[in-house]
């Protein structure tokens, strides 16, 4: 079986890059476990109260199940969004609210959308 020259070089810059892709630390490994994560203080209390309470209210979230947690300078994320739209909509709003922390994003979608044309 004969491998064309280019065939050959994408093949050979795909296995090189597989190691330094397993090497890099997941997103979701650089902070606590979210089911351990506690507000520390008043500040990260209200945040996080501030935080749920508009993602209760909101009415695209009535058949999800979006939880916010604040630990510090993290905005955790958890649970599942009922599609796309619901998922940005609950990054904006912990975006909004956060106060310059960092967010880290553990929720799944449960639907995705297909176009038909």
């Amino acid at each position: 079986m004969k491998i064309s020259s280019w065939k050959a070089l994408v093949l050979a810059v795909a296995i090189a890059a597989v190691p330094a892709a397993m090497s890099a630390p997941l997103h979701a490994q650089e902070t606590t476990a979210p089911s351990a994560m506690q507000p520390t203080s008043d500040a990260d209390l209200a945040v996080q109260q501030q935080i749920q309470s508009k993602l209760n209210r909101n009415l695209n979230f009535a058949e999800t199940q979006l939880v916010a947690m604040v630990d510090g300078d993290v905005v955790v994320l958890r649970g599942n969004a009922r599609d796309v739209v619901d998922h940005l909509r609950a990054l904006d709003i912990a975006r909004k609210y956060a106060g310059g922390r960092r967010i880290v994003d553990y929720t799944t979608i449960k639907q995705i959308y297909r176009r038909t044309w």
